[in-house]
């Protein structure tokens, strides 16, 4: 999460944000421990909404707790609050976008969401893959060089031919799938010191 010197109830949110993410993957007791910080996380920024709703940071951290439901609702399995969630960091994310549309930070942000966020079907996920893919090649534009935005795009290019794959687009899940394979080695012949590249 963001860390500045800022609004005390936006780092406790973030503790709250970290302390629900911390449990999260371990079992359906820690998962529900888990929900019950992400809420608390959720009902301080509410309560402090009209006070701070300005600042861009707990706009930031509020979304990555709405983020981290969304994800956690679908692991359980309740389909409509991942939706909710997921939606409602959406709006977050893209409203920080609008204020600043040239923002770096906001659009990796935004990708980010857009790429491992909830979708209610393949047809949604691949909206959401393309729409990620535009912000990338945005940021991608203004340094080739950042590693870890080609390894983002490489692993959307790689999401994008599963899903086409799904919805029988064997011709754009072919083209994505040759994307992701030669954005992969391109990064390890980049980057061959990083096992994840090379092996």
């Amino acid at each position: 999460g963001a860390s500045s010197q800022s609004d005390p109830t936006t780092h406790a949110i973030e503790a709250w944000v970290g302390a629900g993410r911390a449990l999260g993957p371990k079992g359906l007791q820690q998962l529900e421990r888990s929900a019950t910080c992400l809420n608390r996380a959720v009902e301080l920024g509410e309560h402090r909404k009209g006070e701070i709703a300005d600042s861009a940071e707990h706009l930031s951290v509020m979304a990555e707790a709405y983020e981290e439901l969304s994800w956690l609702y679908a692991k359980t399995g309740d389909e409509d609050r991942a939706k909710e969630e997921f939606e409602k960091a959406l709006t977050i994310r893209t409203s920080i976008l609008d204020r600043d549309p040239s923002g770096r930070k906001a659009r990796e942000e935004l990708a980010a969401l857009l790429d491992t966020g909830w979708a209610s079907d393949d047809q949604a996920k691949a909206k959401h893959l393309q729409q990620a893919e535009g912000l990338l090649q945005e940021l991608l534009k203004e340094d080739r060089n950042d590693w870890r935005l080609r390894s983002r795009m490489a692993s959307i290019w790689l999401d994008l031919g599963a899903v086409r794959g799904e919805l029988g687009q064997a011709q754009e899940a072919e083209d994505s799938w040759l994307r992701a394979i030669d954005a992969y080695s391109q990064l390890a012949n980049d980057y061959p010191d990083v096992p994840s590249f090379v092996s």
